[in-house]
């Protein structure tokens, strides 16, 4: 099998191509996580290994990946801090970010 994707009720897959849903997600909710939540998760987890009560910069996180990747962090126990446009401030403090910088 050279391509990864198909229309069926069950499908061989390598195993280094799936992820466990994350504990404090329902299985419908982990079904509707796009792929750049899974890349913050892990990265997160499985990578940087964070701890709660720590910092952590996330480096533009205005754009797509810092929208996942903000609330996870803080889900996480950690403290946020963000760089990235004015104009998306406040949207990026309300998702999360504890501290940005313009």
């Amino acid at each position: 099998m050279n391509q990864v994707g198909a229309f069926a009720e069950y499908v061989a897959v390598d195993a280094n191509a799936i992820a466990k849903i994350p504990e404090n997600l329902s299985f419908i909710e982990a079904a509707t996580v796009p792929l750049t939540a899974l890349t913050a998760y892990q990265a997160l987890k499985d990578v940087l290994h964070v701890q709660s009560n720590k910092k952590l910069f996330i480096p533009r996180g205005t754009g797509g990946f810092g929208a996942m990747a903000i609330p996870i962090a803080k889900s996480m126990g950690l403290y946020v801090i963000t760089s990235g446009s004015e104009r998306s401030r406040a949207r990026t403090l309300s998702i999360g970010a504890d501290q940005f910088i313009n």
